[in-house]
């Protein structure tokens, strides 16, 4: 996952497992209260796969 800001090309942060590579794919984001973020979407093997990333 990554932030971008508009109009910049470079991303604010990004977040990527270390521990698995395959590609996994978010469909739903959601931003909470102190800054969290939720993703939720499917993973590589078809198997839905939810993200949370400390705020």
């Amino acid at each position: 996952m990554r932030a971008l800001k508009p109009g910049s090309a470079a991303p604010l942060w990004t977040y990527s497992r270390e521990d698995n590579k395959n590609f996994h794919m978010a469909i739903a984001v959601a931003i909470g209260a102190f800054g969290e973020v939720y993703a939720g979407g499917l993973g590589n093997n078809g198997y839905p796969a939810v993200a949370h990333i400390g705020g």
